[in-house]
């Protein structure tokens, strides 16, 4: 999109106010928006954006790994992503998960990526979900000798393994 002002640049800055009830919209280059005042920073990328939620996220998790960790496959440090805003490559999701896991909650609110079901398995899906979050507590229940609690967890997969006609150990 050219910017409104001069016709030859791109616009970076994409403007609207509304004054009584009517919109007026402005489309404008980073030169422009210079000259203008707009006063704004119109650098602005991902990679920065990522970097602020980096920031914010990673403080507890600071303590957990170190920042002088690197991938051994393609040699990215956590402080190169955190410039960045991209990993270097599949092997960076496991060597930086504990940093990255709350960073994906922040962005996502939720850090697995279940995709799209076609509407006539959304149902078993669902059940399958249900189940998979139940052996989950499940284990946390054993892990917290929490044992009446997992007996009533484990009876429960059971009956809904039964019904669903799946493996008890999704």
């Amino acid at each position: 999109m050219q910017c409104d002002i001069c016709k030859k640049n791109e616009a970076v800055v994409h403007y609207a106010e509304v004054i009584n009830g009517e919109i007026r919209k402005l489309n404008i280059c980073e030169q422009c928006a210079k000259d203008k005042g707009f006063g704004l920073e119109v650098s602005f990328s991902l990679g920065d954006m990522l970097a602020g939620i980096i920031k914010d996220s990673s403080r507890d998790s600071e303590k957990i790994i170190p920042s002088l960790e690197k991938c051994e496959k393609c040699g990215m440090s956590y402080e190169e992503f955190k410039k960045t805003g991209r990993l270097g490559c599949d092997n960076c999701y496991r060597i930086f998960e504990k940093k990255l896991i709350p960073i994906l909650d922040t962005i996502h609110k939720q850090t697995r990526h279940k995709g799209k079901v076609p509407k006539a398995y959304r149902e078993r899906f669902d059940k399958i979900e249900k189940i998979r979050e139940l052996n989950r507590k499940l284990k946390e229940a054993v892990e917290n000798e929490e044992f009446e609690q997992a007996a009533v967890l484990r009876d429960k997969i059971k009956e809904m393994s039964r019904k669903e006609n799946v493996e008890e150990t999704l």
